[in-house]
């Protein structure tokens, strides 16, 4: 609390000439000095998710898109397993989010490291789906059990199952016959 004093006095100090009419030049420098080490960083630090932002608001979007929709279908899919708790719906979600949160900034830092690259621009698309995808496999579960497994069909619930096995973006994303489900799904229907 004395460290927030004494930056609040500094400030004021720096700004007001009133009953000083010679400062001494100082004791102005020390108290800039104090301000500039104190809130340098701190601009430095809103400056940088500033600008991350700007660059990544899509993906910003999503993520809440993707959390209040998981909360949204999990405590329907609570209430109707008649599982539903408070207490452990925000534990839940809170571990949700500071996981989700935390690898993805340690991703992003791992990724700076690899320079301006195709390999760098493939790696952070895969974190970026990564991190969607937890909330959002998760919220596509509670739909499934709410609509008592009706919907999304079991191709689309394999290849979430699959993904989170082997985390294969392009297998994720292929469609209907270049898919490996596809495929296995048609062997198993006709057996030769």
């Amino acid at each position: 609390m004395n460290f927030i004093k004494d930056l609040y006095f500094s400030l004021i100090f720096l700004a007001d000439n009133t009953y000083n009419k010679k400062p001494f030049l100082i004791e102005k420098l020390i108290a800039f000095g104090k301000l500039i080490v104190t809130f340098g960083p701190i601009a430095f630090v809103l400056d940088t998710i500033n600008i991350w932002f700007l660059n990544n608001h899509e993906f910003v979007s999503g993520f809440i898109v993707a959390v209040i929709f998981n909360a949204v279908f999990g405590l329907a899919k609570h209430n109707k397993l008649k599982t539903h708790s408070w207490g452990e719906f925000m534990k839940e979600t809170s571990l949700m989010l500071t996981c989700v949160i935390a690898i993805y900034i340690l991703l992003s830092v791992l990724n700076n490291f690899a320079g301006d690259s195709v390999v760098s621009e493939v790696f952070q698309i895969m974190i970026q789906v990564s991190t969607l995808f937890y909330p959002i496999s998760k919220c596509i579960k509670s739909i499934h059990i709410l609509s008592n497994g009706e919907y999304p069909s079991e191709f689309i619930m394999k290849k979430f199952y699959n993904f989170k096995k082997d985390g294969d973006v392009q297998e994720f994303f292929k469609t209907g016959r270049e898919s490996s489900d596809f495929i296995e799904q048609r062997e198993e229907d006709n057996p030769t």
